[in-house]
């Protein structure tokens, strides 16, 4: 676990503390949490004996970058300890990368899976592409390519890939350095590695010319980052603007990128996506306007608050 890092951004080092999160060896995880607590419950495992196995007390800060809006929390996972974190859940979580197999879940990947599709053809075109889907479980975004004929391949942990979808690996060491495609998608996944900068440019080196990479993250700053029960899951909190400048940096021209309300699992929830090019041209980023939105998320007003209640379809209550 890193104490001290530059953000991963913008390589800025000036941060402010949101919120201070305590957790316990002995902590009990609450039978509320229905199905998910088994889910925490292997997470905190990963917390106390992958990252941290001498501590029986951890103390995490929710933190922000003054300079680009990035959120996160410290001390931080390394890519080793994330790495680690992987290979754990492996063997303990037989499914990792599996489906949900509510008829719910499988309606809304399909739906999930469809606009991306729509998404990337817009700037593909209906050509036969060659498709790399990183961190993509069991490959359930890549069917819609894979019934028109694309050729689609995986990188993830999960040991059960989709019919017709090729696996090529655990992760992006196991692909030849020339190996090249036009589209890759992304979503999902940067909220969870340790270096996203670094993650961006590894996907643009295989990326072919004009190529275009999908993006995807949860928009998971809202008043504040919810970590009490799961700090394990994601360590990576963007909002728009900071997500673009992600790959702004990482030297991609970003064609399109919105807040939208999307589905995730079973889930309605706020995400980010962002389309962008292989042209060499990336554009300045926009800090400023970052930094100000993740403000104006930590805050968010009554107004705020009721809208986003109506975009998710859940119903406000009263106290």
């Amino acid at each position: 676990m890193l104490s001290s890092f530059p953000c991963p951004v913008c390589s800025n080092e000036n941060w402010q503390v949101i919120n201070t999160f305590h957790y316990s060896r002995s902590d009990r995880i609450p039978g509320s949490l229905g199905s998910w607590q088994e889910y925490v419950r292997l997470r905190r495992r990963v917390l106390f004996e992958v990252w941290c196995p001498n501590a029986d007390r951890i103390l995490l800060q929710s933190i922000f970058c003054r300079g680009c809006g990035f959120v996160t929390y410290s001390p931080r996972p390394s890519e080793t300890d994330v790495d680690a974190k992987y290979r754990f859940l492996q063997v303990e979580e037989k499914d990792i990368g599996g489906q949900d197999t509510s008829r719910k879940a499988q309606s809304f990947d399909r739906k999930r899976a469809g606009r991306v599709y729509r998404t990337v053809i817009r700037y593909t075109g209906c050509k036969r592409l060659e498709v790399l889907d990183f961190g993509g479980g069991n490959g359930k975004l890549l069917v819609p390519f894979s019934r028109r004929g694309h050729l689609c391949h995986l990188i993830d942990y999960t040991l059960q890939p989709l019919p017709g979808i090729n696996k090529a690996g655990d992760t992006l060491d196991d692909i030849p350095s020339g190996q090249k495609y036009q589209v890759i998608l992304c979503s999902h996944v940067l909220e969870h590695v340790a270096n996203p900068s670094r993650t961006v440019r590894e996907l643009l080196a295989h990326l072919m010319p004009g190529g275009v990479i999908y993006g995807e993250v949860p928009l998971d700053i809202w008043g504040g980052i919810d970590i009490s029960y799961d700090p394990v899951t994601h360590i990576n909190f963007f909002n728009q603007y900071s997500f673009e400048e992600l790959f702004r940096r990482g030297g991609l021209r970003v064609l399109e990128s919105k807040t939208l309300a999307a589905t995730y699992g079973a889930r309605r929830l706020d995400v980010v996506m962002i389309v962008a090019q292989k042209d060499g041209q990336g554009t300045a980023p926009r800090c400023l306007s970052g930094v100000n939105e993740t403000r104006r998320l930590l805050n968010p007003t009554l107004l705020m608050r009721l809208y986003r209640l109506w975009r998710l379809r859940r119903p406000p209550t009263f106290r």
